[in-house]
This record gives structure tokens, C-alpha cells and sequence, in this order.
């Protein structure tokens, strides 16, 4: 018997469309994936609460990795398999740099709930900002002073004005057991938001904790993404595809695909398809 395939894939910008629409070309690739016993996740900065949003009950994935990795589910049932949250310690240490840097913050709670948060406003017309305190308005407090009280933290995300001196280096040289992770912003696609996890919480470890669980060699997998916040994801894979639309500079590193406008994940993943 042939040992299976482990496909992982981003979902906004990559799998589905510009309208966040899993297309019929996409959808049949997935459903002819699982027919060949093929295992396929989505990896997503997402949480759990906003990736139900776009993907109904009968999406056709074997995994959920959400909020980047903080999180992994069963599609099928919904069973929560794997969590991470960052020490106390780090979130008070982290939340006093932030303060001090006058950096637009949130802070949000550990899994399942990484939807809530706590902000701290540090300027004004940082629109970015402002659109996403809006958006989960039922779900955001704000900070007062110090870490949030009795709170577990899976992560910090900053948000970065497009054309502000970005602090991404300056917190990874400072923050040594913090993953720190660059992406564009979702919501206006200009911003800079800078996503602050515990050590060993990434698309990556989620991927290979996967790929152990199905006793899948590294030589099986296949990686698909569109952004900075899928980088170590497709450094760990052993095929990794960028579609068409992601930044010029990870064009130039990965083997490119069509767009995901253009069923550019089917493109991917044809090779294991029955008609590749």
C-alpha cells in the first residue's frame, strides 16, 4: 500500500478566493485528495471562531491548525488535539516592551477563545487597528495596566501603519523565547502586523505534529501559501508552492502556481490527483 501524502495549505489568499470562496475546482482537488487517502490541513492565523466563518461543516480538510499554530483540531468532529499558550512571565514582559515602544497591541486569550482580546491604543489613526477592535467589538476589552488578569495568552499581534519604521527585528533580537512572525494585514492588506507566539507554536510544528501522527515522511509533504506567516511552513515542507499572488521575494524562493483566483491550490496538488 502507498504510503499517504500530508498537504498543507493557508486558506486566506491561498485556497480560497478573493471573496474567501472555496471555488469547485479547489473543492474537488480537496474531495479527490481525501478519496486517495491523501491527509490535508489547513494552516491559518485565523481562529477557530473566524475560520468557521468561512469554512462551513462540510469543508473537505482532515485538520484545522488555526491561529497559527496555537491550535489543532478534527475537522470531522470538531475534538480540540493540540494547544499552546505562552508563560506569564513572557506576556508580562512582552506587554511592558510593547507599552514602552508606543506600539498598537493586542493580547489574546489562549485556546479555544483566541477570538477575545485585550488592546492597548497607544496612537491615533492607525486605521488597521481601529477596523479590527471594530470587527470583534463583542469580543475585545481594553487593556489596563499590565498583562490581563487571570487571562492565558496564546498570543500578541502588533499593528503597524503602512510606511511606519516597522519594531519586527528589534523584538526578535529582544524576545528570545518568542517566535516573532511577520504577515500583511487581512483586513486592508497594507499593514504590517507582527504576530508574537511561544517558542514551538507555528504553521510548521503544527504540520509535523501531523505528519508524525500519520507516520508520513518528510518526503511526502507538500506545502502551499501565499504570505510571510507561511515562510517556516513552506521551509519545512518537502514540495512548497506559493500561488501567483504572493510577494515578489517569495516567488522568487518557492515554485510558483496559479492564483488563488485562478485555482491555483489545484495546481499545486495535481500531481496526486487521478488526472495529474
Amino acid at each position: 500500500m502507498t504510503p499517504p501524502h500530508l498537504v498543507v495549505t493557508d486558506l486566506d489568499g491561498t485556497l480560497l478566493d478573493s471573496a474567501s470562496r472555496l471555488g469547485d475546482a479547489n473543492r474537488g482537488a480537496l474531495e479527490a485528495l481525501g478519496h486517495n487517502g491523501t491527509v490535508r490541513a489547513v494552516a491559518t492565523g485565523r481562529s477557530r471562531y473566524s475560520a468557521r466563518t468561512v469554512m462551513p461543516a462540510d469543508f473537505p480538510i482532515d485538520y484545522l491548525v488555526f491561529s497559527s499554530g496555537a491550535g489543532v483540531v478534527s475537522w470531522a468532529d470538531g475534538r480540540l488535539l493540540r494547544s499552546r499558550a505562552m508563560a506569564p512571565a513572557v506576556v508580562s514582559g512582552l506587554v511592558a516592551r510593547l507599552r514602552t515602544l508606543a506600539l498598537d497591541f493586542m493580547v489574546h486569550h489562549a485556546v479555544p477563545d483566541t477570538h477575545c482580546f485585550h488592546f492597548f491604543r497607544s496612537t491615533c489613526g492607525n486605521t488597521d487597528f481601529e477596523h479590527r477592535i471594530e470587527r470583534y467589538s463583542r469580543f475585545s476589552r481594553r487593556l489596563g495596566d499590565g498583562a490581563p488578569k487571570g487571562v492565558e495568552v496564546s498570543q500578541l499581534l502588533v499593528v503597524e501603519p503602512p510606511g511606519s519604521a516597522s519594531c519586527l527585528d528589534l523584538l526578535a533580537r529582544e524576545f528570545e523565547d518568542v517566535h516573532v512572525v511577520r504577515t500583511t494585514s487581512p483586513l486592508d492588506h497594507a499593514s504590517t502586523w507582527i504576530e508574537l507566539f511561544p517558542i514551538g507554536v507555528s504553521k510548521s510544528h503544527a504540520a509535523d505534529w501531523i505528519r508524525t501522527r500519520h507516520g508520513i515522511g518528510r518526503a511526502r509533504t507538500i506545502a502551499v501559501g501565499n504570505d510571510y506567516n507561511d515562510l517556516d511552513m513552506l521551509e519545512w515542507a518537502d514540495r512548497a508552492c506559493v500561488v501567483s499572488n504572493a510577494p515578489a521575494s517569495m516567488r522568487a524562493r518557492f515554485e510558483v502556481v496559479r492564483s488563488n483566483d485562478d485555482d491555483g491550490f489545484k495546481d499545486a496538488v495535481r500531481p496526486l490527483l487521478p488526472d495529474g
